[in-house]
């Protein structure tokens, strides 16, 4: 399971097939909507 802590931070949808994960909200007050491979959205997210 994967557990994100966040402001209003929501997970929108997960595509396990195409292994790809959509993530719209807030962290550290910053807005955003993104839709990338998990790998690439965590490194960047978690660098």
């Amino acid at each position: 399971p994967l557990t994100i802590k966040g402001n209003n931070l929501t997970l929108v949808k997960t595509n396990n097939e195409m292994n790809n994960v959509e993530l719209e909200g807030e962290i550290y007050s910053l807005e955003f909507k993104a839709l990338k491979t998990k790998e690439s959205f965590f490194k960047k997210l978690f660098a």
